[in-house]
């Protein structure tokens, strides 16, 4: 095991985040141990779909100076879209990081599975330092949870529909970089079971590490906060989604079980936060007739208004239908909400129903609108869920234990 490394990070998500992957990378370079020369390999992303205005702007200039001095950021592409620059960023990585490789003297490859960021660089084996790649999903896990969705193809966000038509070329090309890899980090023991089922890939190559928050930017506030560029009522309880809108999110769930909910409870406000564009879940909405009184689809949030958003909101929801882990769920815990997750993936190893939290099975709208009204119902059961949430994060969850853990083992794969 070498004392120091020189790791060259590859990923098309870093700033402005887009996914969970530019979380988890964001949070290891936070915690890079001095040993280590980071160089991250990423994309220059002009915009969001979905986000407000000068949004991306603000998060470039406020986060970058948070890890000032501890990376060198190479933006060797650009990204406008969800999907089709990636093919550009491919070849970009393809004619840069070799040169990168032989004049920075990088020990390691980290990629992140399934971007296949290196597929070019997989195919033709030009660069001969050992690679790991940490895998947050598969293609076929995501395929699966597209098709489930059962959105039809003019609904789809476009990374969905390229799921969907590109399946088999995506497939192939997942076999190609997976071949090419040394060793890998599963965020999840549910991903990596699915890994080496899908890829036939030996047990021993893969060492699962759980994703991790930085739950000193995520914490419990004694006093709801306002949202930036909303005003709500204090007396309204806010049930929150964060993430992209895609069909694996579960976000129609979400929407057909508001009317029963709002029944209930009048007054519920329904909050989704996240890029992307909303026009099928406002259909959805307004053919349930939902007031549009009682819900917003937010756009876009940095991660300092995120925190704001988080401890506003009564209850976080995640009625996935495909989620290796969450990252968002964690957040939400971190700032001790009652959460109410779908029973997939690797969910069920950071919740346990009824303790922490509440599981509900995907695409069950009547489950979801239950659980909401069983913890709007009872102050006491939303407060034992969302300190019991807190100290599952603390315990296993923290992104100053998981880079540790992240770097003591990648050090072992050079």
């Amino acid at each position: 095991m070498v004392e120091t490394l020189n790791i060259c990070m590859v990923s098309p998500d870093f700033f402005p985040v887009w996914s969970g992957i530019g979380t988890y990378l964001i949070e290891l370079v936070k915690n890079l141990p001095p040993s280590i020369k980071l160089h991250l390999v990423t994309v220059d992303r002009a915009s969001i779909p979905g986000s407000r205005k000068n949004v991306v702007d603000n998060v470039k200039n406020g986060n970058l100076d948070e890890i000032k001095g501890k990376v060198t950021i190479h933006n060797i592409a650009k990204a406008k879209g969800t999907f089709s620059y990636h093919l550009g960023f491919q070849a970009a990585c393809f004619k840069k990081i070799p040169k990168l490789v032989r004049e920075e003297k990088i020990d390691l490859l980290h990629t992140n599975f399934p971007l296949m960021s290196d597929i070019f660089l997989s195919m033709t084996k030009v660069v001969k330092i050992p690679k790991v790649a940490t895998i947050h999903s598969t293609i076929e896990g995501q395929h699966f949870g597209v098709q489930r969705a059962n959105f039809g193809a003019k609904n789809l966000e476009k990374s969905d529909l390229a799921n969907s038509l590109l399946y088999y070329p995506l497939r192939f090309g997942e076999k190609i970089v997976a071949k090419d890899t040394k060793n890998f980090i599963a965020v999840s023991e549910n991903i990596k079971n699915e890994f080496i089922h899908y890829m036939g890939i030996d047990s021993q190559r893969i060492r699962t590490i759980y994703n991790g928050i930085d739950i000193n930017h995520y914490y419990p506030d004694g006093e709801s906060e306002q949202i930036p560029g909303l005003i709500i009522s204090k007396d309204r309880p806010i049930i929150l989604f964060t993430g992209r809108l895609v069909a694996t999110k579960g976000i129609d769930t979400i929407v057909r079980s508001m009317p029963k909910v709002i029944t209930l409870f009048p007054k519920t406000f329904f909050l989704f936060v996240g890029g992307g564009s909303p026009d099928y879940y406002l259909k959805l909405a307004k053919s349930l007739g939902v007031s549009s009184n009682n819900f917003c689809f937010y756009g876009y949030a940095n991660d300092v208004d995120l925190k704001s958003i988080y401890s506003s909101c009564s209850i976080y929801v995640a009625p996935t239908i495909y989620e290796p882990l969450g990252i968002r769920i964690l957040e939400a815990m971190s700032c001790a909400k009652p959460v109410i997750a779908t029973k997939v993936g690797g969910v069920t190893e950071i919740i346990s129903h009824g303790k922490n939290g509440l599981l509900i099975s995907p695409g069950n709208e009547l489950e979801l609108a239950d659980s909401i009204i069983a913890v709007l119902s009872d102050f006491g059961l939303a407060q034992t869920l969302g300190r019991s949430a807190r100290i599952t994060v603390e315990d296993k969850f923290s992104s100053a234990k998981v880079a540790l853990e992240t770097f003591d083992y990648l050090r072992s794969c050079v």
